[in-house]
């Protein structure tokens, strides 16, 4: 079957989609990347103004520069398997663990490094100097930590009573154990030490926020991405198409006017719900719809006109939270 990366621009302000890009299933995002750039540039979109927030699934070597190039300013999440980023994890790993670069609100302590970039230009090349951020979450590399030893511990209690291990216990395991001269599974205290080097850190590359704490911010606001993400794949059945090839450029299109019909409708209720002090019930959009399908009106097998059915309050109150007149006239005519 036939499979898409479809990509939407969603308005953060009120949920409108305002661009959507279709590529190959095979493509891989940081592939897409970088044509997404220049296809928002070429169809006149002013990014010279816009911080690109971007996971760590988009982010590379490549992509940074084409952004440095084209001059967008980028908040970009790094991957930990950059072999530059595990050096400065293990440079600065006493800053991290120092509670004078603690952030107590954020829980996270900071790091930051410079980098060095080229721009090409008509006159050659221009020298930049952009930030590396790396951050450590205290508690929750106390966490990774404790998980692993407990894993290791129960693989090598296996392994030396010659029991079968899960092959997926196995691999997270297995740069973390050796088996010694005497034939005895025991901890790879080498291995252990690099996991808890990383353990409980992230990273972030930017040209735009000098501040790491302010830049971790920035980033954490792209939750509204995977909130899209969800409406769209999961709420909205667009995890498969079950169309076909002549028609599913048709299905992508009513996937897009259902998506921003949706999003328009939690931005809607996200304002109203602090201006009315109301909530959504179950602080969900589909229980809400649920219960806006007992508004009915009848009609008497004697008159011609319709009537309208009266209107519990949890029904008024999410009209309102969706920005509708819940006034509905008493009686309506053919």
């Amino acid at each position: 079957m036939r499979q898409v990366n479809f990509t939407l621009g969603v308005d953060y302000l009120n949920g409108d989609v305002c661009y959507a890009y279709e590529s190959e299933g095979s493509i891989t995002d940081k592939s897409v990347y970088p044509h997404l750039m220049m296809d928002l540039h070429h169809n006149g979109y002013n990014l010279q103004d816009t911080v690109i927030v971007t996971d760590r699934g988009y982010q590379s070597i490549y992509n940074i520069q084409r952004l440095l190039d084209i001059e967008i300013n980028y908040v970009c999440g790094v991957p930990l398997t950059e072999e530059s980023v595990k050096q400065l994890f293990e440079r600065y790993k006493s800053s991290l663990s120092n509670p004078a670069f603690l952030n107590g609100r954020l829980k996270v302590a900071a790091r930051t490094t410079e980098e060095l970039w080229a721009k090409a230009t008509d006159f050659g090349p221009l020298r930049l100097s952009t930030s590396l951020h790396l951050y450590r979450y205290p508690e929750l590399a106390a966490q990774q930590a404790i998980s692993l030893h407990q894993k290791i511990e129960e693989v090598l209690e296996k392994k030396n009573s010659g029991e079968k291990v899960h092959p997926a216990d196995w691999s997270r395991v297995r740069n973390y154990i050796v088996e010694n001269n005497k034939n005895v599974w025991v901890k790879n205290i080498k291995g252990l030490e690099e996991f808890l080097t990383r353990a409980g850190c992230f990273a972030i590359r930017t040209n735009c926020i000098k501040d790491p704490f302010e830049s971790l911010e920035v980033y954490k606001q792209r939750q509204i991405v995977e909130t899209a993400f969800r409406q769209m794949k999961v709420l909205n059945g667009n995890n498969r198409l079950r169309c076909t090839e002549r028609t599913y450029v048709g299905k992508l299109l009513l996937f897009v006017i259902a998506q921003s019909l949706r999003m328009r409708m939690l931005c809607t209720v996200k304002e109203n719900e602090q201006k009315l002090d109301l909530d959504l019930p179950g602080d969900s959009l589909d229980k809400a719809m649920a219960m806006l399908k007992g508004i009915m009106a009848i009609r008497p097998p004697s008159k011609a006109v319709w009537a309208g059915r009266p209107i519990s309050k949890k029904v008024r109150d999410i009209l309102e939270l969706l920005g509708i007149n819940n006034k509905f006239p008493r009686n309506l005519k053919d």
